[in-house]
């Protein structure tokens, strides 16, 4: 398979078909390890499409292949863009649910996509700073697993202030409460600008 062709199916692809799915696309993709350094490729690569870049890190990052420290700083945007896209009210490209982000404050979890733009740390600070504004509706999809997550009635803005909470070790308590939510998430974001984060 030729590095055009990866870009290819990576840009027609969500996330459903490639990981929740039983697409073809995921072998393809990975053909036993032969594609890692052009997936590593369209990660570095200034031109290639956001989403393309999303995808081939989940794809390496499935495989257990470490994304290099070079790539966080972009890798982190991109993946603060995927959790902006999971808006319910929006036809997201990347079709992502809450349940890749995790279920939170309470079950302290972060899920695995939130786990890994928690791996990119600092770099991910500025581009989740940006979601704490936004309102967007996320949902979740299962039986239990919706009832459980849907229950919280959580918006981007609510994973973006748990991942950098975790992030920044600035603490965050989790009200059931919309408007005590709120007001918990613009405290903290003071204490954030106050932090050694807020002043890089």
């Amino acid at each position: 398979m030729t590095s055009d062709s990866i870009v290819k199916i990576l840009n027609e692809t969500d996330y459903r078909e490639l990981f929740l799915s039983a697409d073809d696309h995921l072998k393809e993709l990975w053909a036993n390890g032969n594609n890692k350094q052009d997936l590593r490729k369209i990660i570095e690569n200034p031109g290639s499409s956001d989403k393309s870049k999303f995808l081939a890190a989940e794809l390496l990052s499935k495989f257990e292949v470490p994304l290099t420290e070079k790539a966080h700083a972009d890798l982190a945007r991109v993946y603060a863009a995927a959790l902006k896209d999971t808006n319910a009210n929006l036809d997201g490209e990347y079709q992502l649910s809450g349940n890749m982000w995790g279920y939170l404050y309470e079950h302290d979890d972060p899920g695995e996509l939130g786990a890994r733009i928690m791996q990119f740390g600092a770099a991910a600070v500025p581009y989740l700073q940006e979601l704490l504004n936004d309102n967007g509706p996320v949902l979740y999809e299962g039986s239990r697993e919706a009832t459980v997550g849907n229950e919280y009635q959580y918006r981007i803005k609510d994973f973006a202030a748990f991942y950098l909470s975790k992030i920044t070790n600035i603490s965050i308590t989790f009200y059931h409460g919309r408007e005590q939510r709120d007001a918990e998430i613009e405290r903290f974001r003071k204490k954030l600008k106050d932090s050694e984060y807020g002043k890089k």
